[in-house]
């Protein structure tokens, strides 16, 4: 059987927004760290109204700029084939056979012990779980 590409799909920022990997959570830490490092600690009081304001502020910047270093730096790419997922993160590229017995959960694909964030939109979900029920029922 010949695979053909189904569905192709780039994440969105704004669903980069709510729907995150473990890359992206750990690139909003340390922008979080870097900030609260270096202009918070340096150029306010620990504990006063403004520091507090001023961390309030950061976390807004952190996960309104985390997002878009996500989709500039990586460049995400996610292409359903009849047989397999393809995830792209730039020069990164992960393969993933789909089988009978793996299925969606939220947002992650659920294969053995392996959870796969899957930063798609819902209808792509909803294209995966499709083929994963023609996988198992023929």
């Amino acid at each position: 059987m010949k695979n053909r590409s189904l569905c192709e799909e780039t994440p969105t920022y704004t669903l980069l927004l709510y729907r995150k990997d473990n890359w992206l959570r750990g690139l909003e830490i340390i922008l979080f760290l870097l900030g609260f490092l270096f202009i918070l600690l340096p150029n306010f009081t620990f504990r006063s109204i403004p520091f507090v304001i001023g961390l309030l502020v950061l976390a807004g910047v952190v996960m309104a700029i985390s997002p878009l270093l996500y989709l500039l730096i990586l460049r995400p790419r996610y292409i359903l084939l009849e047989n397999h997922l393809t995830i792209r993160k730039r020069k990164w590229e992960k393969v993933i056979p789909l089988k009978r017995e793996q299925m969606i959960d939220l947002h992650y694909l659920q294969s053995g012990n392996e959870r796969i964030p899957l930063l798609v939109s819902d209808q792509f979900l909803a294209k995966v779980k499709i083929q994963l029920e023609k996988l198992r029922y023929g």
